[in-house]
């Protein structure tokens, strides 16, 4: 029977780089959700968040939570 086991000090690397991944979706959300908060000038273009902005403000959420923790399911 083999056993195989990672170096201690590699096995931070995997969390720490889904980490630095999981920031894009994470600044990006919260730019839009300053954008809705600041009262932003409605463009054709961000029109229908400004219409329903629950589901925007649920979807940033869940996938800030989402990606955030998926990335300790590695830990």
């Amino acid at each position: 029977m083999t056993t195989s086991f990672r170096q201690p000090k590699m096995e931070w690397l995997i969390p720490t780089g889904l980490l630095i991944l999981s920031l894009v979706p994470v600044i990006a959300g919260a730019a839009r959700m300053a954008e809705l908060g600041s009262g932003a000038a409605i463009t054709p273009d961000n029109a229908r968040f400004f219409a329903s902005p629950i589901p925007i403000v649920l979807h940033i959420a869940s996938i800030t939570l989402y990606s955030i923790l998926g990335a300790f399911q590695f830990a």
